[in-house]
C-alpha cells in the first residue's frame, strides 16, 4: 500500500492547526467567529467576527476616526465611527453604525443591546492609521425591555 505524500502532509497541518496555537491563530485570521459571552467586553480587528448564542458580530470598517491624536492637545476629543454587520445565522442581517463620542454609542438588535467600548490604536499626528491595526472592543447584553416597548411604540 502506497501512501500519498499530499494527504500526509494535509493531515499534519490539520493536527497542527488543532492545537491551542493554531486555534488561536485561526480566530486571528477570521476563519471562524471568535466566541463572545454576555456581559463580557471582548475585541475585534477589522474584519473579524464574533458570535454570541445565535447573534454574529462582524467589525468591518472604521468610518471616520476624527479622535484627537495622542500626541497633539485638542479643545475637543474628537469621534471614532465605526460599522458592524450583524447576523442572526439563518435570518435577519442588518449594519449598524456605532461612535464613540456621539449618539449612538449602542444600539439594539434582535434583542441584544450592542454598546461601544473602546476603539485603539487612537490617531498621531504624523500621519494616518493603517486600517488594519485598528481594534474595537464592545459589549452585548440582552436589550432591556424598556427599550424593545419603545420601539413598539408608534
Amino acid at each position: 500500500m502506497r501512501r500519498c505524500p499530499l494527504i500526509s502532509g494535509l493531515l499534519l497541518v490539520g493536527v497542527c492547526l488543532l492545537t491551542l496555537e493554531g486555534c488561536e491563530a485561526l480566530l486571528e485570521l477570521g476563519w471562524w467567529p471568535l466566541r463572545a459571552e454576555l456581559d463580557e467586553p471582548f475585541t475585534l480587528r477589522v474584519g473579524q467576527t464574533a458570535q454570541l448564542e445565535e447573534l454574529r458580530v462582524t467589525f468591518t470598517r472604521v468610518l471616520e476616526d476624527s479622535r484627537c491624536p495622542v500626541d497633539v492637545v485638542c479643545v475637543w476629543a474628537g469621534n471614532a465611527k465605526v460599522e458592524l454587520e450583524l447576523l442572526i445565522v439563518g435570518g435577519v442581517r442588518s449594519t449598524a453604525v456605532l461612535n464613540s463620542t456621539v449618539e449612538p454609542r449602542e444600539v439594539g438588535f434582535a434583542g441584544y443591546l450592542l454598546r461601544y467600548l473602546d476603539l485603539k490604536p487612537y490617531p498621531k499626528s504624523t500621519g494616518p492609521l493603517d486600517p488594519r491595526a485598528y481594534r474595537l472592543t464592545l459589549i452585548i447584553s440582552r436589550e432591556r425591555l424598556e427599550a424593545l416597548q419603545a420601539s413598539w411604540i408608534p
